[in-house]
């Protein structure tokens, strides 16, 4: 149009990711230079390695902060492939970083309160709830011995029907007995190699059929060199440069009974382990896992049946019992009080260095004061950027600073969030609890006269809601719209509120 300026391209900008850790009594989890040193110096040998590895994640290059990184538990990053590092080769924030993180700022916090037990709180998000490679997972196990990968779950301690604590392992090992006819079992090189001369199978490449009396002839630098015999055909058909993951062992069945050597080291599997816990019979009729068609087939029947107001359209991974009944033998051992007991990587770190860890409900970030001050630096780094890659960094750097948000308010946003705590605990739903903590003026709680009025507004509610159905059905507004009004009419809206 004339008279009307052009434009510009949008781009898809630039992502600086933030992580930390908050303390309403010190505000940021930082320490100096000279309580770093005195920390090392009263460390032996092998403790002071371990805490000066730990300071690598936070000195990388990607953080701008080589040096002095470590004297802060936050960790600031750009994000994206362009940003990939030696220690974030995809260049994004994952669960493995959360834990090296988490790892570190403990330290910084016995830095700070030397003797003290912290109480550490995250909300209820997928990020937080990683597992560590070696936990108790029933989903990452095959159903019989052997398999693509050895499981690297830890061995552990279950107790039998006599009362006693028996010691398990997940892989087999020399002397140990196989308590069922498996079959169709593979059992591929412990070293992920395969020896010349070793029968195998193989896919050609473009193809996902396995073709069978293939022979590994020669490797070099992982890559094989692998004939196969063609029925009707003079000569073999040789394939040159395949990757390990084109070429398996053959499936074999192996006989009840002791061990057969090729199964040393390899994985037990599901079965063998509830059988050797005494949990089924060896001709145990269970199915491996339930499969997607199964999860899907009850997802569509909860849909005919109706899902209610607040009731998730999802469905459990497993049907679960029917009777005494399990549905399979993946949920059977994932029932076993040692699988039930795991803890995610983050709860078990925390425990194991004498801490307490708390998750928060899911979707209830008002009870987490670190929200509200990650709202307050957001808010100032939108308002110094200069909408360039240096500017974002600094401009985020100084709204981490005391000069954007003080411990004085870092206290406020705690004792907020404290007072939703109590007010939740007295009973209030999200309405009346907004309206309560705003009007308490307690640092920690919910004042009696507050609970009281309340009360009142609440029993006023509960008439206004008998006089309207009493004047016959009138169709229920949108739960939204339905929440805001409630809000408004109880004065939980407002243009000052800041919470």
């Amino acid at each position: 149009m004339g008279g009307s300026s052009s434009l510009n391209q949008k781009s898809q900008g630039a992502g600086y990711h933030v992580s930390g850790f908050l303390s309403e009594k010190v505000g940021r989890l930082k320490i100096t230079k000279e309580q770093w040193e005195g920390y090392l110096a009263g460390l032996d040998d092998g403790a002071r390695e371990r805490a000066e590895a730990g300071t690598v994640f936070h000195c990388d290059a990607a953080h701008g902060k080589q040096e002095e990184g470590h004297l802060d538990a936050n960790v600031c990053m750009f994000i994206g492939k362009a940003h990939a590092s030696d220690i974030h080769p995809t260049g994004y924030w994952c669960g493995n970083d959360v834990y090296t993180q988490l790892n570190h700022a403990i330290t910084v916090f016995e830095i700070l309160h030397p003797g003290c037990k912290g109480l550490f709180l995250f909300d209820n998000s997928t990020g937080h709830s990683k597992m560590a490679e070696d936990a108790l997972l029933a989903q990452n196990m095959n159903s019989g011995p052997g398999g693509k990968h050895v499981s690297k779950q830890r061995g552990t301690m279950w107790t039998g029907s006599d009362g006693i604590e028996h010691q398990q392992s997940f892989v087999f090992a020399a002397g140990d007995r196989l308590l069922f006819d498996a079959k169709n079992v593979r059992a591929p090189p412990l070293d992920g190699t395969f020896p010349v001369g070793l029968k195998v199978e193989v896919k050609r490449p473009g193809e996902r059929k396995l073709r069978k009396g293939a022979t590994v002839m020669s490797s070099k630098d992982g890559k094989y060199t692998v004939s196969i015999y063609v029925d009707g055909r003079a000569e073999d058909e040789v394939l040159e440069d395949l990757d390990a993951s084109a070429i398996v062992v053959p499936a074999e069945t192996y006989k009840a009974g002791p061990i057969d050597a090729r199964l040393v080291g390899q994985s037990k599997g599901i079965t063998q382990i509830l059988l050797e816990r005494g949990v089924i019979e060896p001709k145990s009729k269970l199915k491996a896992a339930c499969g997607a068609k199964e999860k899907k087939a009850r997802k569509d029947a909860k849909a005919e049946e109706g899902i209610g107001q607040h009731e998730s359209v999802e469905v459990p991974k497993h049907a679960g019992w029917s009777g005494y009944t399990p549905c399979c033998l993946e949920f059977l051992l994932s029932e076993q009080p040692d699988f039930q007991a795991q803890q995610n990587a983050i709860q078990e770190l925390i425990l194991s260095r004498g801490h307490y860890c708390i998750f928060l409900p899911k979707y209830h970030p008002e009870l987490n004061f670190i929200e509200r001050y990650w709202s307050r630096v957001k808010w100032y780094a939108r308002q110094k950027c200069d909408q360039t890659k240096a500017g974002l960094r600094t401009a985020t750097d100084e709204a981490l600073s005391e000069k954007a948000c003080d411990l004085a308010l870092i206290r406020r946003y705690s004792r907020t969030a404290w007072r939703w705590v109590d007010a939740y605990r007295r009973g209030l739903d999200g309405v009346l609890a907004c309206w309560a903590v705003r009007k308490s003026k307690c640092h920690r709680f919910v004042t009696d006269a507050v609970d009281r009025e309340v009360d009142r507004m609440a029993e006023e509610q509960k008439e206004g809601e008998a006089a309207r159905t009493a004047t016959g059905p009138v169709e229920a507004p949108p739960l939204v719209v339905r929440g805001v009004a409630d809000m408004a009419a109880v004065g939980a809206l407002g243009d000052d509120d800041d919470d």
